[in-house]
């Protein structure tokens, strides 16, 4: 398959006016047609697993306003379910943020909510050694900057889950099931320093808490160019280089 034929799932689950920006912030990282992109709007669409064999890779994206740990989606059961056919079927799968929490509870982890850790802004992931033997994460810094927004968190991982890096305030990171094309990053990589106090700003009653301000977070927030290659690479490894 070359990239040219690729097709792509993005499942967005979103009801309010981001997700269009979300889907800019994934267009303007990756290097396909908007054609070869087929969005998948939980409020709009069915989540038939068949749906699956029509595509070469799925990317679960961010949520913004819910949150796994509240069950406060209407179709949450039957995402989760979607994602666990996903891996089931070894379709290249990807989970970001609130998609890694999916992913999680899917393959039997754990997700709870701590707003005590909650992540907005900018935050440095540090990578543990077995990162060097991954795929997807060999080559990265270290320590590189990633833009987050999140309260959940993912405690427990599922049985088998191999986690490649972690920050201060949440350990689980980033993960992979290993021999599946199965990835999970908690921070969002389809996004810029100026992308992610956009959507901060957008959602700055839920995320935002009383201990700290909108104007504290962008002075701490800044470029994250390293954890942008993720979604590329997910693409260029997983689902065209078939690399687990």
């Amino acid at each position: 398959m070359s990239k040219d034929e690729l097709n792509l799932l993005l499942v967005q689950v979103r009801d309010d006016d981001i997700l269009h920006q979300e889907f800019a912030c994934y267009m303007d990282k990756i290097d396909l047609a908007h054609h070869q992109v087929n969005r998948l709007d939980v409020f709009k669409d069915a989540l038939h697993p068949e749906r699956l064999g029509e595509v070469d890779g799925v990317v679960f994206a961010g949520a913004g306003a819910y949150n796994i740990a509240l069950k406060d989606l209407d179709v949450q059961d039957e995402l989760i379910n979607f994602a666990h056919e996903a891996v089931k079927w070894d379709v290249p799968t990807l989970g970001i943020c609130y998609g890694a929490h999916v992913m999680a509870e899917a393959l039997g982890g754990k997700v709870e909510r701590d707003p005590s850790r909650a992540e907005v802004g900018t935050y440095d992931i540090h990578l543990d050694d077995v990162a060097d033997d991954c795929p997807m994460f060999s080559g990265y810094s270290k320590t590189f900057a990633a833009q987050q927004g999140h309260k959940d968190h993912v405690t427990k991982l599922p049985d088998g889950a191999k986690l490649l890096g972690r920050s201060e305030l949440s350990e689980n990171q980033i993960w992979t099931m290993p021999g599946k094309k199965a990835y999970a990053v908690q921070f969002h990589p389809e996004m810029t320093d100026e992308e992610v106090l956009a959507r901060i700003k957008f959602y700055e009653e839920m995320y935002v808490g009383e201990d700290t301000s909108f104007d504290a977070i962008r002075e701490a927030t800044r470029p994250g160019p390293e954890a942008t290659r993720v979604v590329p690479d997910f693409i260029n490894k997983v689902v065209l280089g078939g690399q687990v």
